[in-house]
């Protein structure tokens, strides 16, 4: 039987509607940031969950099946909720500018194998597994969030954590290998980095901080400072290219299960 728990997370309507477009104590970069990715999020979560369900058929593996099974329910229940929230950041102003990008991108790869898709769905959940990691160990990164987005964003991270090995241990047992999932990631990686800066500044612009030199100090500190952005990504990122890597390696879930245990009001079991 798996071990993952599908949560229901809930969110108030009443509070999301009070919600500030740079709700991060007013730091305009990490707002954005933040809002860049939920934007993007939906989008990703469906190919996951599609790429998953392609290759559940030949999966014998009953333990493994049920794995993909609460995949597939965590990642929708996180889609669901991101949903509401990009309404919130539209109705502000936000727009999801990369939307005809990515969607051209997924429709072109639509006849790829099964295998190159799960090597494409684990090195951006490699990604989200450490941008989580970084989230929920590091309190600066949520530093001014309101209690309703706070808890989200934990919640969230905390599933990626839980959830991180899933398509890489379908993508082995189908017979992936080494050198597909690294040439992927280095191709996932330049467009992570290329697509987040876009929607992130196409952000900072529709909230007017584009040419402040304030935005451009908040976003040197997020990005750069030890416990920043790049430098939490870098050592996991190179770890991926180690050829003994799996997922599992990437801490054994304390703080995961921490910070469940402190938003556990917001969330339900089901």
């Amino acid at each position: 039987m798996s071990d993952l728990v599908v949560r229901r997370f809930t969110l108030d309507d009443a509070a999301l509607e009070t919600l500030s477009v740079n709700w991060l104590g007013g730091d305009v970069w990490r707002s954005q940031m933040f809002n860049a990715s939920s934007l993007m999020l939906p989008t990703g979560e469906k190919y996951f969950i599609d790429t998953l369900r392609e290759a559940l058929p030949a999966i014998a593996d009953p333990t493994m099946r049920d794995d993909i099974d609460r995949f597939i329910r965590q990642e929708a229940a996180h889609t669901g909720i991101h949903v509401r929230l990009n309404r919130r950041l539209e109705a502000m102003g936000l727009r999801f500018v990369l939307a005809p990008v990515i969607g051209w991108r997924i429709r072109q790869g639509r006849g790829m194998s099964v295998l190159n898709k799960l090597a494409i769905v684990i090195a951006y959940e490699h990604f989200t597994a450490t941008q989580g990691d970084a989230l929920l160990r590091d309190e600066v990164w949520l530093d001014g969030a309101p209690p309703h987005l706070r808890a989200l964003w934990l919640w969230h991270s905390a599933e990626e954590h839980e959830h991180r090995a899933v398509a890489f241990d379908v993508y082995r047992t189908l017979g992936g290998g080494y050198l597909r999932r690294t040439l992927w990631m280095l191709y996932i990686s330049l467009l992570m980095l290329v697509e987040t800066m876009v929607q992130t500044l196409d952000n900072v612009r529709r909230v007017g901080g584009l040419w402040r030199a304030r935005t451009w100090v908040e976003a040197a500190r997020f990005l750069f400072r030890p416990s920043g952005y790049f430098p939490r990504q870098a050592r996991p990122w190179l770890r991926f290219f180690a050829p003994g890597f799996h997922p599992a390696q990437g801490g054994d879930g304390t703080a995961a299960q921490r910070r469940l245990d402190e938003i556990r009001s917001w969330t339900v079991a089901v």
